[in-house]
């Protein structure tokens, strides 16, 4: 069977039922404990796991305690171990490498321009949008996106007039 939706070919007679499932929304495996449910009984057993907190992938590297639910969060952590960054920047001239593809989502937005690039000694930190939070103190032009920033700030740089502006 050819499925024209996805355009792919699925030869076994079985999966052929449970794709087009998929697509007529039926979803025929269903959670005891809260009512979601499923077109695969395998996703309902993932899910099931909220409930009873099993975490059956253990991680194999000596002194790691850690244990996830699917095999693929196994992979995610493990890579915390290897060092590896599957998931590169494409942008020219950009080294940017990330262990989580939702890291590498949010840096691209750093070429779009969606996000403004600060360098902290060798670090790059990324921060989302305007700096809302501006010291008020005369001569002052540190500013964050961040209120606790800000307030972190007042009390290193300027704590007389944080605590006479707190003690009103």
């Amino acid at each position: 069977m050819i499925c024209d939706r996805q355009q792919v070919h699925i030869e076994e007679p079985h999966k052929s039922r449970k794709h087009q499932q998929n697509h007529a929304g039926k979803k025929p495996h269903k959670c005891n404990e809260c009512g979601y449910t499923t077109p695969r009984s395998g996703d309902l057993k993932k899910h099931q796991r909220i409930h009873t907190g099993e975490k059956p992938y253990k991680c194999n590297y000596s002194d790691c305690e850690y244990a996830g639910k699917t095999s693929s969060a196994l992979i995610t952590h493990q890579r915390i171990h290897t060092g590896e960054k599957p998931y590169a920047c494409d942008h020219d001239e950009c080294d940017f490498a990330s262990a989580y593809s939702s890291s590498l989502v949010n840096h691209k937005k750093i070429h779009i321009g969606t996000y403004k690039v600060l360098y902290l000694g060798r670090y790059k930190v990324i921060h989302v949008g305007e700096k809302h939070y501006k010291c008020d103190h005369i001569g002052c032009g540190y500013e964050s996106t961040q209120s606790l920033r800000l307030k972190e700030h007042k009390q290193t740089h300027h704590p007389i007039d944080h605590v006479r502006k707190h003690n009103l």
